[in-house]
């Protein structure tokens, strides 16, 4: 990909004056002819008007636009859409992201990936279970993938770089924020020994409906999920909505332990 096109997909990225969709379809033009369109291409494949048309151009034009792509650039590792090593499957999903900002190792993303995702408040059950899940995966070469927040997801990364395999963390900042702070040493040993993905601008903070659109990604890079312990309306169970799509599943179906509230989900397997 030349690094005109790289550039024109980032500056789709940034404008406000698309929808996700619409960026989405112009990225497919730009993939196919290598430039912008003229205004009123624009207009005929966005199902806009010339105004509209013309905003966005002379969006992509005005210096602020510039300034930021050009900081991007230069200091701010991304793959796009467009690039050979973004994976096929991802491709797939509804919204794919048009780009993913990365600290690591790039080539994990080319390996068998399964996620494995759960409650932020995990029981010992849910301890045991990651702990008799995840090494089993390490010795098959297969990369463990999880959004490193709070509880289970946290436990996937440690217990996988503890028994010396590779692991993928989507967030839902930007790769500069540490959220949640207790995380922040786990993550930068990620981006180290491992690889750490986020689809948002650098210094973007955690705003709540980031998450469950994390999610989809997390579900899309994998190949399998597995949901250990998950209330009823929680993310993990977001994930795994998703997952069917495009994925098989493996679910961790829960036990009865004192003061449990979620009910167990009949569909899911027992371990």
């Amino acid at each position: 990909m030349t690094k005109k096109l790289k550039h024109d997909i980032l500056k789709c990225y940034l404008t406000t004056k698309l929808t996700p969709k619409q960026k989405l379809v112009l990225v497919g033009y730009l993939q196919k002819t290598g430039q912008i369109p003229p205004l009123t291409t624009v207009g005929q494949l966005l199902n806009i008007d010339l105004d509209q048309a013309e905003e966005f151009v002379q969006d992509l034009t005005l210096p602020a636009m510039i300034e930021m792509s050009e900081w991007i650039l230069a200091d701010h590792p991304f793959i796009t859409i467009a690039d050979k090593n973004y994976p096929t499957q991802l491709r797939e999903i509804y919204m794919p992201p048009l780009l993913l900002f990365y600290q690591g190792d790039l080539e994990l993303l080319q390996t068998p990936i399964v996620s494995m995702v759960g409650s932020r408040r995990y029981t010992s059950y849910g301890q045991v279970a990651v702990r008799q899940l995840i090494p089993p995966l390490v010795a098959q070469g297969i990369t463990v993938c999880s959004g490193l927040a709070q509880g289970i997801d946290g436990l996937v990364h440690r217990t996988t770089i503890g028994c010396h395999g590779k692991t993928i963390a989507v967030i839902g900042t930007g790769l500069d924020r540490y959220y949640p702070p207790a995380n922040k040493s786990l993550q930068q040993l990620l981006a180290k020994k491992g690889l750490v993905l986020s689809e948002y601008l650098p210094q973007a903070s955690p705003l709540r409906w980031h998450f469950p659109h994390r999610n989809r990604i997390i579900a899309g890079l994998s190949q399998a999920t597995v949901v250990v312990e998950a209330g009823q309306k929680s993310g993990s169970l977001i994930t795994a909505n998703i997952s069917p799509k495009y994925t098989i599943i493996l679910c961790v179906k829960f036990r009865r332990i004192q003061g449990l509230k979620t009910p167990i989900y009949q569909h899911f397997y027992e371990i």
